[in-house]
């Protein structure tokens, strides 16, 4: 429609300024053969022929083929002007027209026609600041027309310029007096090339005034422009409409209405991403428009590509353009862009930053539709609806205030300095559009979630401060984060339908916490170490969980897994958690057997931790290295879950005790350098408990002791205590049988008090035994010490061993003497018993006091020894008799 009205508009203009012309020229001509004025002379054949009516004031040229054909209307002063019509362009008196400047009214040039080009260069060129007032400027078929004027020109009347190869508006000498220095036209004007590559110029260091409509239209060609003022502008090119004045930052065009049309070519500077386009220099060569009366411009604008600046505060309602590029120094009104997809590819909606305030704003309809790029940068981003819809391949945000979109793009690249919350229809890229090292950021609330699809974290998630950050991916979709999502001291929550792979791409700081979730497996650390800089950590798997290595430095880790947890790389020996306090519950496994593992006290596939304190339930078998002394005991772990709305909901979980729920699920527990401690983390309640006939270990390696301040409880499977330290051992092992309990130390082990319900007991250290009170009443009890077995206090009378079979042996001696004791029928050194068979071997003697009955016979035991691998291995002791081997009684 456009288009039409252009063409239209031209042709109509056209034949007007040609009726008027002819009509003109031949008054001018007949009243000048009447009167006798000055004309030409006919010295020679002349190809310009110029006639000034002194009645009218209107001056005639007529460029025809031949000789010279260009004219050149100058200045002789500041009161007269001269034609030139021989081509030197300065004054002859012989054969060029002078007259008084006051006495100009009206200025008709016509050349002539050619389908080649038409013919006839006409050039006003004053620079002497004159006056002129003139009614009207008429210039037909000419080849060039070029307007160089430093003075005051007004024209009361529609003024029309057409040439076929260029017309130029400059002025070439720089004014004096810029201010006192114009060019009006009260009217209408139209300025025309009709050629190949025909061009039109206007570049002035003062303002051209059109208080109507200005139309200007290159068939052919480009048009440049700058410093414009008009009710109504109108500009159709072929090929570009550019900056006259590029690299000044000076407004272009300033009008009611506006309509640019560049058919084939670019308005403004060609730009190839205005994602990445610097915002100083791609507004110091755009087109720059801005409205005459500010908030009623209405404009449209066509083109292939290129830059178009607007300082305005009303955006046009019709926009065919490939890139459009607007800036504003205070307000963009782009409510109604219906069909904009349609006609343009990339979009830019930009309050300059330099002047951007806290009124400044971009106004939007609620959906945006671009098929390419789109850039919005404003302190405030308005629409009707709360949520802001806009589709695009790649979209680039700023915005001061809070932004709440809902998009369907490729990528994104986002920025607020307060909320910033997205939700993306489909698989989205997060990525740096901008070269500013960012992809999202935020200072306040921070979330990115897709409906379905993936999240795609390449460049850096940021909330700053305490913001809190969620990236969640809803019906289907994972999270792949090949960058860094941090927040200063926020809570940072991933949440992926799908499985979830991490290396060390999460960083807050307390109060801050970390929370992962999938309906998936997740995957942690991998090839790097997953570093929460010592904030509490929250894992929650539907499947499994795997780990390679996290480092929760003094804070809390829990992993939830509906399947199992495991570690990545089984052959290495590396950490897989560091933490204060550990929690960790599963449906499946914890860690796993070895059972291929040559090594007894070695197994490649437990969960490696150097942690303070621990917590597991897991409906398999437990598999845990402690690389330190470790405490199982209760553990609270603090948890925020960020959610979509601004808020958090409470993650925090309380897990106790190490406990095996289902499947016989065995539990092994080994340190390699430091004590482990049994509290219960509910008083009175078991600290270990392994479901059905799952077996039990604890195991100290390089060093420690283990210290059992609560009960260790089986269904009926074997429980073992392997400490490399002394080990004292109270009423805390329950199993029942086939199970067996194994006690061993290669330091001193103690047994103040031990009822086994009637399962068999083993006992053995490479140093001493020191008995208190044992109960294995219908049981076998086999005992064996490097040095002495001993009783813990020979002061009382207590049964040191109630059991059906006994069966010790000693490096030095079991029991001892008692010779400062006056009866010589009681030795309280001895070791007391009520037990049915006894067999014992010692080094230096046996003091051994039987309650009841005995009989002294062949006995063979053989205990089960729980090992760290998930094998089972029998300790086998066979005596008989009484035996001393170094003179012992």
């Amino acid at each position: 429609m456009l288009k039409t009205f252009s063409k239209f508009a031209s042709k109509s203009i056209l034949a007007f300024v040609n009726r008027q012309l002819r009509s003109m020229r031949r008054k001018a001509f007949q009243h000048a053969l009447a009167s006798g004025f000055q004309r030409l002379e006919p010295r020679r054949v002349l190809t310009v022929q110029g006639v000034f009516d002194a009645l009218t004031g209107n001056l005639s040229v007529n460029i025809t083929p031949g000789g010279n054909t260009s004219a050149t209307l100058g200045g002789l002063d500041a009161t007269n002007y001269f034609l030139d019509v021989d081509g030197n362009s300065q004054f002859d008196p012989g054969s060029d027209i002078m007259g008084i400047k006051a006495d100009l009214k009206n200025i008709f040039v016509t050349g002539t026609a050619d389908p080649q080009g038409s013919i006839g260069a006409f050039t006003w060129k004053d620079h002497s600041g004159s006056l002129f007032q003139l009614e009207r400027i008429l210039a037909s078929d000419l080849a060039s027309i070029s307007l160089d004027l430093v003075a005051q020109a007004s024209f009361s009347q529609d003024s029309a310029l057409t040439a076929s190869d260029s017309i130029t508006i400059v002025n070439t000498v720089t004014p004096a007096d810029p201010a006192n220095t114009n060019l009006r036209f009260a009217n209408d004007l139209s300025l025309e090339t009709t050629g190949v590559d025909g061009t039109i110029l206007v570049n002035l260091d003062y303002q051209l005034t059109v208080d109507q409509t200005a139309s200007f239209q290159s068939n052919q060609g480009s048009i440049r422009l700058s410093d414009i003022d008009a009710n109504i502008f109108h500009a159709v090119a072929r090929g570009d409409i550019l900056d006259a004045d590029s690299g000044e930052d000076s407004t272009d065009i300033r009008a009611n209405r506006i309509s640019l049309v560049s058919n084939t070519g670019s308005i403004g500077s060609s730009l190839s991403d205005i994602l990445q386009a610097n915002i100083a220099t791609t507004t110091l060569q755009s087109v720059e428009i801005a409205s005459r009366t500010p908030g009623s411009l209405q404009s449209s604008y066509e083109a292939t590509q290129g830059t178009v600046s607007i300082h305005t505060d009303e955006f046009p309602s019709s926009v065919d353009t490939n890139k459009l590029w607007i800036v504003a120094d205070s307000k963009i009104v782009a409510t109604d862009l219906s069909g904009l997809s349609n006609r343009i590819t990339d979009l830019a909606l930009v309050i300059n930053p330099a002047s951007m305030t806290p009124s400044s704003l971009i106004a939007l309809p609620d959906s945006l539709d671009i098929a390419g790029d789109l850039r919005i940068e404003s302190h405030a981003i308005t629409a009707s609806d709360a949520s802001l819809d806009l589709q695009a391949n790649r979209i680039l945000w700023k915005s001061v205030q809070d932004a709440d979109l809902t998009i369907t793009a490729n990528q994104i690249d986002a920025e607020s300095l307060n909320a910033l919350k997205i939700r993306s229809t489909d698989t989205i890229r997060i990525t740096d559009l901008d070269n500013n090292l960012n992809g999202l950021r935020a200072n306040g609330h921070l979330a990115i979630e897709t409906l379905q699809g993936s999240i795609l974290v390449d460049s850096l998630v940021i909330g700053n401060q305490s913001s809190n950050v969620l990236l969640k991916t809803n019906t289907n979709g994972a999270i792949v984060a090949n960058a860094m999502i941090q927040s200063g001291s926020g809570n940072i929550t991933l949440s992926s339908r799908e499985a979830l792979v991490l290396e060390d791409r999460i960083r807050t700081s307390g109060p801050g916490s970390i929370v992962l979730e999938s309906q998936g497996s997740i995957t942690l650390g991998a090839t790097s170490t997953f570093t929460t800089n010592n904030t509490n950590l929250g894992v929650f798997a539907g499947g499994d969980i795997r780990i390679g290595s996290i480092n929760a430095g003094t804070g809390s880790v829990l992993l939830a897994s509906g399947g199992s947890i495991s570690e990545i790389n089984p052959s290495t020996t590396a950490t897989q958690i560091v933490a204060q306090n550990l929690s960790m519950r599963a449906t499946g496994r914890i860690g796993d057997t070895d059972l291929s593992n040559t090594t007894f006290d070695n197994n490649r596939n437990a969960i490696v931790i150097n942690a303070t304190n621990l917590a597991a339930r897991a409906g398999d078998s437990i598999y845990i290295q402690d690389k330190g002394a470790i405490t199982v005991d209760r553990i609270s772990t603090s948890l925020a879950q960020v959610e979509f709305n601004s808020k958090t909901i409470d993650r925090s979980e309380v897990l106790e005790d190490l406990t095996t729920t289902a499947n016989n699920g065995n539990i092994k527990l080994q340190s390699l350098a430091g004590d482990i401690t049994i509290n219960p983390g509910t008083p009175g309640t078991a600290g270990i408990s392994a479901h059905g006939s799952g077996d039990v270990l604890l195991q100290t390696g390089n060093s420690g002791t283990i210290v059992v301040n609560a009960d260790i409880v089986s269904g009926s499977g074997d429980i073992t205590l392997n400490s490399r330290g002394s080990m004292s051992v109270s009423d805390r092992l329950k199993t029942s049988r086939p199970g067996m309990i194994a006690l061993i130390s290669e330091g001193t082990i103690t047994v103040s008090a031990l009822n086994t319900s009637g399962v068999d007991l083993g006992v053995f250290s490479t140093t001493g035994i020191v008995l208190g009170s044992i109960r294995a009443e219908g049981a076998s009890v086999a005992m064996s010490a490097g040095t002495s077995i001993s009783d813990l206090d020979s002061s009382n009378a207590t049964l040191n061993v109630i059991t059906s079979n006994l069966s010790m042996r000693a490096g030095t001696r079991i029991g001892n003497s008692d010779t400062g004791q006056s009866n010589v029928d009681l030795n309280r050194n001895a070791i007391s018993t009520r037990v049915d068979t006894l067999a014992a071997r010692a080094a230096s003697g046996i003091y051994i006091q039987e309650q009841d009955g005995v009989t002294i016979d062949r006995i063979s035991t053989t205990i089960q020894r729980v090992n760290f691998n998930s094998t089972s291995v029998g300790l086998p002791q066979t005596l008989e008799d009484l035996t001393t081997t170094s003179n012992g009684p």
